[in-house]
């Protein structure tokens, strides 16, 4: 002779029913269902992925390349013409893809190609060898496609002096 089921296990195996199959109410299914399923959802084991993925986000979404620091700096006088131009970003950066042009005094634009670099240039750098610069007002405007695929166009502007003129 099979033995009555405990009332207990009447309310589990019913928890499983779903709403108006025999009778049950769904805010009370749905309340029982969360509290089985909550232990997962939030448990010790899901807050340190959930923590991860908030602080992640803001990673992925500012993952464009971001000019750290130039040679020359914007804006910068110098008394020597420089022979080549260092960009140095807060990404890595496709180095093939890289676009640069420099504008001289006398409008004129001129294209310029950035050095590849060997194994152990670093992939957040891009080295531009300049021509023999006169004195005059110069941009270099580039345009660097970072890792993420996003392209950055920016400008550096900066002023060659003849070499006596006083400031």
């Amino acid at each position: 002779m099979l033995a009555e089921p405990s009332p207990d296990f009447t309310l589990r195996r019913a928890s499983f029913i779903a709403p108006g199959t025999d009778g049950g109410d769904a805010p009370r299914y749905i309340a029982r269902m969360f509290r089985r399923i909550r232990p997962a959802l939030f448990g010790r084991a899901a807050l340190p992925l959930l923590v991860a993925a908030i602080v992640a986000l803001p990673v992925a979404a500012s993952a464009h390349a971001a000019l750290l620091e130039s040679t020359p700096r914007d804006g910068e006088v110098l008394t020597t013409p420089p022979p080549v131009a260092v960009l140095r970003f807060n990404s890595r950066v496709e180095k093939g893809l890289t676009r640069v042009a420099l504008a001289g005094p006398g409008g004129s634009v001129v294209p310029l190609t950035p050095s590849r670099g060997g194994e152990d240039d670093p992939p957040d750098r891009i080295s531009i060898p300049l021509p023999a610069l006169t004195p005059g007002a110069y941009q270099l405007k580039y345009r660097v496609l970072a890792a993420d695929g996003h392209a950055t166009p920016g400008l550096i502007r900066f002023t060659v002096e003849a070499a006596g003129a006083a400031r």
